[in-house]
Order: C-alpha cells, then structure tokens, then sequence
C-alpha cells in the first residue's frame, strides 16, 4: 500500500480523497454482502440445531447492541464477541491501518515507530498458541506486517542485491508446510517469521508484470477471504467439525466458485466507479 499510494495517489489532498474512496468501495460493499450471507448461514445452520462456533468461535449473530455496532461500522476496539464475517476482527484493524498508511508513506520514520512499537506489542503478548488470537486482531500486534511493509517499500532499491525468486519462494514454502512438523508453530513464531520470507519474495518478484491470472488471483484473496469459513459452515451437516482432505477440497472450490460470482456480480461494476488517476510524477 507504500508503494501504491506513493506511485498512484501521492500525498496531495486530492490524492488521497482517491485514495481512501477507492480503498472504501473495493473493502465495504463485498464485506457487507459476506455479513448477511453469514447471518443467513447461521439461522439456517440455528433451524437444525447446529452452530458454526465449532469452526470458529466468534462465528454467531452478534449478541449485544455493541456488538452489532462493531460489526456495521468495523470497529477493531469494540465487542466482536459475534461476528457473521468470523475472520474480520483482523479486517478492522487492516481498515485502521489504511487511514495509517498515509503517515508511513510519507517517510521512513513514521514507519520505524510502528515496526517498533509492534515488536515490542508481540512480545509482551508472548508467541504462544493461546495469544494467537490477540495479536491476530489487535491493532498494536498486527502493524507489524503493515509496517515491515511500508519500510520494503521505503528501502526496495538498498534491498535489490539480495532479489532471488527461486531460494525466497522456497524459504516460503517451506515455512508454509513445516506446520506438518510442529502444529503450533504457525500460532506462535511462524506467522512473524512470515512476514520477513514474505517480504523477501515480493522485492524478488516485484519486477515480474502482473498477467491476468494473477490479477484475477488478487480480486479472489479478498472475497475469499471474507466467505471461506461461511462456506465451510455450509458442509457442517455433511461432514460435522471433521476437517480432512475431502472437506477442504470441497470447500475450496465452493469458497472459489462463489467468490468468483461476487467478482462478476458485485466488485466488477463496482471497479467502473473508482477514481483514476494520473501516476505520480517523482521529481
């Protein structure tokens, strides 16, 4: 996001109203279609006596007025005890950390003090399987990757020497699977070891143009990010809470089916009405 708005939008007034209206309309109407579809999966689910919760456990109708306060306007500091969309206590703060992102791409300090402040976050909050959930979806915890972000982005071309598409998509992968070996690692140092293999394989891979499939590839990650446990609690009467390879076969390629009719249907008239404008002209 550094570099989209210091190459797109800049850091004039009218750049920014861009900015922040077209970071509105790709991120609010999809979400707001996943939560009704989320409450509609849950009184369904509710009518045969099932509950999403064993998938996760903040998947139920909001239970107070607050709660449903947190869900309408995505507040990440507010009660998220019910949440029809179960995995967007972690969309709040990437909503927070896009009015942010302004004051980061505007130079390297702002981004520093973020970086810091989050490490320092995670590790008062501890790498256990049990705080994942906090610094999963707390704002201090979570600007770590937004952070580290913005500085790759600052600091690409000092990076360059150390491009190299095949050992950064490797490390990558491997870290992806060594969860084979050790289950919680993902929940506890994996996911800040994350950030910087990621890193590495975008400033590897950040010469490579975009072709369509990876286009498409990027408009699906956030629809199906929104509706992959809602569609998982479609098959709870099949399969119960038992997770194995022919639940997640299914389920992918529901998640991916449906994801793709909200692409065509929804985000794609809704791309026409974005701003446009001219790339920034760097002196």
């Amino acid at each position: 996001m550094t570099y989209v708005l210091t190459e797109k939008y800049g850091s004039n007034p009218l750049g920014l109203r861009a900015y922040a209206y077209n970071r509105f309309l790709r991120i609010y109407p999809l979400y707001f279609i996943s939560v009704f579809i989320g409450l509609f999966t849950i009184g369904v689910l509710s009518r045969y006596g099932l509950s999403p919760t064993g998938l996760n456990p903040q998947f139920q109708k909001p239970v107070s007025p607050n709660n449903w306060l947190t869900v309408f306007i995505m507040n990440p500091f507010g009660d998220a005890s019910g949440l029809p969309v179960p995995v967007a206590g972690a969309l709040y703060v990437e909503v927070i950390a896009y009015m942010i992102m302004p004051f980061m791409a505007q130079g390297k300090n702002g981004a520093w003090v973020a970086l810091f402040l989050s490490i320092a976050s995670n590790i008062g909050y501890g790498f256990t399987t049990e705080s994942f959930p906090i610094r999963y979806t707390l704002l201090a915890p979570c600007m770590l990757a937004f952070s580290a972000g913005s500085l790759l982005c600052h600091y690409r071309d000092k990076l360059s020497w150390s491009k190299n598409r095949v050992l950064s998509l490797l490390a990558w992968s491997f870290h992806g699977i060594y969860w084979l070996a050790d289950p919680s690692w993902p929940w506890g140092y994996g996911i800040i070891l994350s950030v910087p293999l990621s890193m590495w394989v975008v400033l590897s891979f950040s010469d490579v143009k975009a072709g369509k499939l990876d286009t498409l590839l990027g408009d699906l990650s956030y629809p199906m990010y929104l509706l992959h446990t809602t569609v998982a609690a479609w098959l709870i009467p099949r399969f119960g809470f038992d997770r194995g390879l022919l639940f997640f076969i299914i389920s992918f390629v529901l998640t991916m089916g449906v994801s793709w009719i909200m692409l065509i249907l929804v985000d794609a008239p809704i791309k026409r009405k974005k701003i446009l404008l001219e790339p920034v002209h760097h002196k």
